[in-house]
């Protein structure tokens, strides 16, 4: 779907794109509608095409190809994110509202919008250069609805629009509308299932000074032991735990046994660890540092179960190590089923849909 005279309006809101920078998440600009555009808080197009801002800042008005008149105001919001919303009147289908956003190479995006339509069908939709990618529409119900959509990531879009799709025009309100980036984190380690056996076999036993680098039976991890040389063996085995496939068996004779990896977050100062293990003697800390330097860690609590440890980093320094130890002097012996360093997703904010009909 492309209206005759859409590019007209689509190159001149190029021009809202650099006045005001793009919040963490929403990659849209003025989302609630709260600023008023320069055509002040009402704006009547009697039919004739042409560049208009709409009432709401960085937001632009699209009537029909046949040129149908639309009327557009800013009202005080009843919907589910006050204070202000934006009415819509038009007397024929493709008329709305849009805007233009930078997509910073998001092409997975969550769209979301709030919208009460009083008369007609409302679509929200998003789409490259004026032409529609994915839509969803929804009917006059005359009460706030939350219309979203997950694009698949094929195109890297770059507009949104919430446009009445009813030939014989349509009145309806909208109150929110919301591109988010739907967030992968990053993984930092390597073979956190312990899935892959060590270049020295699925079985290692290591005493005294250990160089640094030693593997152990899991690829990817190096074995700890004790300043004063205790013994420590890894064996990897059948899992038992929550993440099923393969375990790694730690037994130390002394504290500071275990596992470590060294990763790279890629400048990612804030990351959250994951560590399944099982006690069945000693206790185990997960620890977080950098060089060999302990930033945070966590220690385990119980005995003869899985248990999960998690860390959130403070984002203070940009760790690169992880690892897993008994630091009971006595020694210990314990499983680990999963390690995990990631990175974290921002928040995404969306109103919740107040009852307010």
């Amino acid at each position: 779907m492309k209206s005759l005279h859409f590019l007209s309006y689509f190159c001149f809101a190029i021009l809202a794109l650099a006045i005001l920078p793009l919040s963490a998440a929403n990659l849209v600009q003025n989302p609630n509608f709260e600023t008023v555009g320069a055509n002040g808080l009402q704006v009547n197009l009697p039919g004739a095409p042409a560049p208009f801002e709409s009432p709401a800042k960085f937001w632009f008005l699209h009537t029909s190809n046949n040129n149908a008149p639309l009327s557009s105001r800013m009202l005080a919001s009843n919907g589910p994110n006050a204070p202000r919303m934006i009415e819509v009147r038009c007397g024929g289908n493709e008329s709305g509202v849009f805007q233009k956003f930078n997509p910073n190479g998001n092409k997975k995006v969550t769209v979301t919008a709030y919208v009460k339509v009083v008369t007609g069908q409302v679509q929200l939709g998003v789409g490259v250069d004026g032409f529609t990618s994915q839509a969803v529409a929804v009917g006059p119900t005359n009460k706030w609805e939350k219309l979203s959509f997950v694009t698949d990531g094929t195109k890297l879009n770059n507009w949104v629009w919430v446009y009445n799709q009813n030939p014989n025009g349509g009145l309806f309100f909208v109150d929110f509308v919301s591109v988010e980036p739907v967030c992968t984190p990053d993984v930092f380690t390597e073979n956190g299932s312990f899935s892959f056996v060590g270049p020295l076999g699925i079985a290692t036993n290591n005493a005294g000074v250990i160089p640094p680098g030693t593997p152990s039976a899991a690829k990817d991890w190096y074995v700890h032991n004790s300043n004063a040389g205790a013994a420590i063996n890894s064996n990897l085995m059948g899992s038992t735990g929550p993440d099923g496939g393969r375990m790694l068996l730690v037994r130390t004779m002394g504290n500071e046994g275990g596992v470590f990896q060294k990763f790279n977050s890629n400048g990612v100062q804030k990351v959250i660890v994951t560590a399944w293990v099982y006690v069945m003697k000693g206790q185990v800390q997960l620890g977080l540092g950098k060089d060999g330097f302990t930033s945070q860690a966590v220690m385990s609590t119980k005995v003869n179960q899985w248990e999960k440890l998690t860390i959130v980093s403070d984002g203070a320094t940009l760790n690169n190590w992880v690892w897993v130890y008994n630091q009971a002097p006595a020694g210990g012996d314990f499983y680990i089923d999963f390690v995990e360093v990631k990175s974290i997703c921002p928040p995404v904010l969306i109103p919740n849909l107040a009852v307010r009909n």
